[in-house]
């Protein structure tokens, strides 16, 4: 549910609605960018590994990701081809 602004007295009726509009767009953006969310699954890349990483865009899942990959599967930033890197990449999903 929307909150409205409550505009003092002398502002115009405009202003007050122009103000509405512009916290109702604001509310809905947030809202849709919070839900939002990528995903990756460990498992799904193909490892016996429950992880699931989340972030806010691709760059950042790959990033945590290669992170992930190096600490916990001892693979090397050497064994990263971009064949492997664009197969991860298919495998985020959004949420």
């Amino acid at each position: 549910m929307y909150r409205f602004i409550s505009v003092p007295y002398f502002l115009k009726k405009e202003a007050a609605i122009l103000l509405n509009l512009i916290f109702i767009y604001l509310y809905d953006r947030t809202s849709i960018l919070l839900l939002i969310m990528k995903t990756l699954t460990c498992s799904d890349a193909g490892f016996d590994c429950a992880a699931v990483i989340k972030g806010d865009t691709q760059a950042e899942i790959m990033s945590k990701a290669g992170e992930h990959a190096m600490k916990e599967h001892n693979i090397k930033a050497e064994d990263m081809t971009p064949e492997l890197t664009q197969k991860i990449r298919g495998l985020i999903r959004s949420s």
